[in-house]
């Protein structure tokens, strides 16, 4: 703790926990659950709370890390058995929860009109998803990019408390009344992506839309978000490259392996062709067929039938976005040895693009217009003060 005014309840006991007090836990501590349990409201601040070590941030991304985090309010330590794990759930207010999501998700140091606009797309996605994101869990969201990112008071600053408050209580609301379920990613790199091609439904009060005058000078593009500069606007735990355009080269063995390994297509022995499906309109792929040689030498193909799974099986870990065009390198046989793959933006693409978003922002226009940008179909409206 970072503060004398909590205690640890465990077992029917309780234990006043000091100043930085270690505790150490495993899953076969016939003490959980525990609850380590604030006595009285501590001001949420940069740095105040517990300090959790070696929180996975990532999960089944390319830049998947353990971190550690800073958390407020309550935390709820259990055991799992079902998949023998240990789950820590922080209980903390929504605003709150929000201030540190926001700090979280970019660095709080972005211009106050992006943390604003960030602020209320995260709030009207968050009160859709709670208590239905993971129903089956004792928790409401998670702390990763499948919900949104939470690291706790980590790196929250004055600036992000000033710029949560501002627009307090403040929601999208869609035509027919609703709060919209805001989806937002990294970086859509140019275009808008409709929710039915990545999620396979309908979103009212989605569009997809340019991000600016055309796809080469979109909000997201250089022209408004410098890549030297851009480091210092990315959240801590993202890492350095070129979002709004990118190029790598995949090898055969690395698509066979994560064909085995996270499809269960055990008896892949090469690859023989690699072709796209449909495409939504910011060019990310929908689907995709592999055709490969099993190790009866008998020819077979596989749908990969959404960009998840795409993303999936052309890493090693998680490709960028679904968005690309690629070269095929081919063996003497005519097997596949590597793809080289051109492709742009980071992420689903679906909702607002923080970087484009920031590159409004950068180009002093306020939260309101970011929001209308991004969210046309919508409305904003303070709902609680």
């Amino acid at each position: 703790p970072t503060s004398g005014c909590y205690e640890l309840i465990t077992s029917g006991h309780r234990m006043p926990l000091e100043p930085g007090q270690v505790l150490k836990v495993s899953y076969d501590d016939k003490s959980l659950p525990w609850t380590i349990y604030a006595k009285e409201d501590v001001p949420l601040a940069p740095r105040a709370g517990v300090e959790v070590k070696d929180v996975v941030a990532g999960r089944s991304f390319h830049w998947r890390k353990n971190i550690d985090v800073t958390l407020p309010g309550n935390i709820i330590v259990e055991r799992d058995k079902k998949e023998e794990r240990i789950i820590l759930s922080n209980d903390v207010l929504f605003e709150n929860y929000l201030a540190c999501l926001i700090a979280s998700e970019m660095n709080a140091t972005c211009p106050p009109a992006f943390v604003r606009a960030q602020a209320v797309a995260a709030r009207s996605w968050a009160f859709v998803f709670l208590r239905n994101k993971h129903p089956n869990e004792p928790f409401d969201v998670c702390n990763d990019d499948d919900c949104q990112r939470y690291q706790g008071t980590t790196h929250l600053n004055e600036e992000a408390l000033a710029a949560v408050a501002q627009c307090r209580g403040q929601f999208l609301i869609n035509q027919e009344g609703f709060v919209l379920p805001a989806y937002y990613s990294k970086c859509c790199g140019g275009h808008q992506e409709l929710a039915q091609n990545v999620f396979g439904f309908p979103v009212k009060g989605l569009s997809a839309e340019l991000d600016g005058l055309s796809i080469e000078q979109a909000y997201c593009s250089p022209k408004y978000v410098d890549k030297k500069a851009l480091s210092e606007y990315l959240g801590a735990v993202d890492e350095e490259g070129s979002y709004f355009r990118w190029q790598t080269n995949v090898s055969a063995q690395t698509i066979i392996s994560s064909l085995q390994e996270k499809f269960g297509l055990a008896d892949v022995s090469s690859l023989l062709d690699v072709i796209p499906g449909q495409q939504g309109v910011s060019g990310r792929i929908k689907n995709l067929t592999i055709v490969y040689m099993n190790e009866e030498d008998a020819k077979r193909v596989f749908l990969l039938s959404d960009q998840y799974d795409i993303r999936k099986a052309l890493h090693d870990t998680f490709l960028y976005s679904s968005a690309f065009d690629y070269e095929v390198e081919r063996q003497e046989d005519g097997a596949i040895s590597s793809l080289k793959l051109s492709g742009k933006g980071w992420g689903h693409g679906v909702g607002l693009c923080q970087l484009g978003a920031l590159g409004m922002a950068l180009e002093g226009l306020d939260y309101c217009k970011i929001l209308r940008h991004y969210y046309r179909e919508t409305s904003l409206k303070r709902v609680y003060p």
